[in-house]
């Protein structure tokens, strides 16, 4: 197959724990496709995925973004609190009207 160009990824664990491929190369020509690596963990929070910017607004899909030519990346790596994270999913089961409070 013809390279026909590499792109940096890096990877920010956003002071979660190292990721052992904390960086790699894209070739181009292997589909533009980056690999996932190992969650990175983080005391007391949930790990919820991997972001294009620092703020983690548009979460990075691994089976379809695809590295754009002329792209070195860093994707971030997103962490939300334990508690915050139980209460969140606590709350939508009541709105959903699976957990009731009258009872």
């Amino acid at each position: 197959k013809r390279i026909i160009a590499q792109y940096y990824v890096n990877f920010d664990n956003q002071d979660g724990s190292p990721i052992a491929t904390q960086s790699q190369w894209v070739r181009l020509n292997e589909s533009g496709l980056v690999s996932k690596p190992n969650d990175p963990t983080r005391e007391g929070c949930i790990f919820e995925g991997w972001y294009r910017e620092p703020t983690c607004e548009n979460k990075w899909d691994f089976d379809n973004d695809r590295i754009k030519s002329g792209d070195n990346i860093t994707l971030y790596a997103k962490f939300d609190s334990i508690v915050s994270s139980r209460f969140y999913r606590l709350q939508e089961a009541y709105n959903l009207g699976f957990l009731n409070y009258s009872d």
